[in-house]
């Protein structure tokens, strides 16, 4: 990966490349970054660093990079990197949904309800992130607004059991 990374790195630094063509074979590989395999964030970041190619693909790179921040239970540099992502990328749910998680395991929930509201905004199907926030409203006490969230769960998922779960646990938290 380091080898591949300095080729990137330089293509990048290369005023005249356009595109860095990457062709591999095995097992897993995508995008010329094989994730499963890669436990480090230094091919991302080379692929950052190479600055060449559409903002999208830089942007997807930037949420790889954070991503693996996150597993390895960086969140400032997780946030750091969903942020520049977003910067290039605003549109992109998943950005904002896992910048929340890294926010949320902050303690910062504030933030974390951002960027929940704009994954659902950009995806009003993202039930993932329309259970974390009801879970936040939970524990905010704004009972009402994680009712709302928990029966949206339900509407777009109602064979599973968590979104009943959830909105039950609301509702035995506020008295009812």
């Amino acid at each position: 990966w380091c080898e591949l990374g300095d080729a990137i790195t330089a293509a990048g630094r290369d005023q005249t490349t356009h595109v860095v063509i990457l062709r591999a074979e095995g097992r897993g590989f995508n995008a010329g970054v094989d994730i499963k395999e890669m436990q480090k964030t230094e091919g991302f970041t080379a692929l950052i660093d190479a600055k060449s190619g559409e903002a999208r693909t830089r942007a997807l790179s930037y949420f790889r990079r954070a991503g693996a921040y996150l597993q390895q239970q960086d969140y400032d540099k997780a946030i750091s990197d969903f942020g520049e992502g977003l910067a290039l990328d605003a549109g992109n749910a998943a950005g904002h949904y896992g910048r929340a998680i890294a926010y949320e395991a902050k303690k910062d929930t504030d933030r974390a309800i951002v960027d929940y509201d704009s994954a659902i905004e950009i995806n009003p199907r993202n039930v993932k992130a329309l259970s974390n926030r009801a879970a936040i409203y939970a524990d905010m006490r704004a009972y009402e607004r994680a009712v709302e969230d928990n029966n949206r769960v339900i509407e777009l998922e109602p064979d599973e059991a968590s979104g009943y779960v959830a909105r039950g646990l609301t509702y035995a938290r506020r008295g009812d």
